[in-house]
């Protein structure tokens, strides 16, 4: 989880159980923006690509500054580019994808920006992530308050059984990722390490409860 800082660096990393990629471009140019835009929720109260849910019924694009306001959630299943954006405290955005990428000058959360859960639960052709949060700017802004977070956004934990991923916890043990998982007092079964924490190419494991 991101949260209280400035961040003005290319960086791709690894928080909670899911994925967060922020790629910051510091190369300069000019910002032409235009019009501001914000979320009124008045058509299905959370596609992004819905132009009812934004004001002037006209969904933002690149020369816009799109605003998420209060106790808005909004969705994005798809990339998107703005000129900037604003998640106002008590406002989600969601991402939902593995390549849906958010793309604008600025970027302020004062609310949250997260993503979705991770939904492969067979494994059968491999473990596939689903969902994660990718993030193109030259400045990102997180405020106090405010956070990008991927926590327990990963491959679910179950009930009495191992947990969804490769490093899936048995029998109350935490689902592993860049090394082992916790296990519970007595017990000496530990979930499967794999991948590595600062440089992922998947998402945290579930737990086994």
């Amino acid at each position: 989880m991101l949260g209280g800082n400035r961040v003005r660096r290319r960086m791709v990393k690894w928080f909670g159980t899911g994925w967060v990629a922020l790629a910051l471009l510091l190369a300069g140019g000019q910002n032409c923006r235009g019009q501001s835009i914000a979320w009124d929720g008045g058509g299905d109260k959370t596609n992004w690509f819905d132009a009812l849910n934004w004001s002037g019924d006209v969904v933002p694009g690149p020369a816009n500054d799109a605003v998420i306001t209060n106790t808005s959630t909004a969705r994005i299943t798809n990339s998107v580019e703005v000129a900037s954006l604003t998640v106002a405290s008590n406002a989600t955005l969601t991402f939902r994808g593995w390549d849906t990428v958010l793309t604008g000058t600025v970027v302020t959360v004062n609310g949250t920006i997260t993503h979705l859960g991770n939904t492969d639960t067979t494994g059968g052709d491999g473990w596939t992530p689903n969902a994660r949060i990718t993030i193109a700017c030259s400045n990102l802004t997180v405020a106090t308050g405010g956070a990008v977070s991927a926590d327990n956004m990963g491959f679910a934990s179950t009930n009495w059984v191992t947990g969804y991923g490769p490093g899936g916890g048995t029998n109350c043990a935490g689902g592993g990722h860049g090394g082992y998982g916790g296990v519970r007092t007595g017990q000496s079964v530990r979930s499967v390490p794999y991948g590595d924490a600062a440089v992922p190419t998947n998402v945290g494991s579930g737990g086994g409860s």
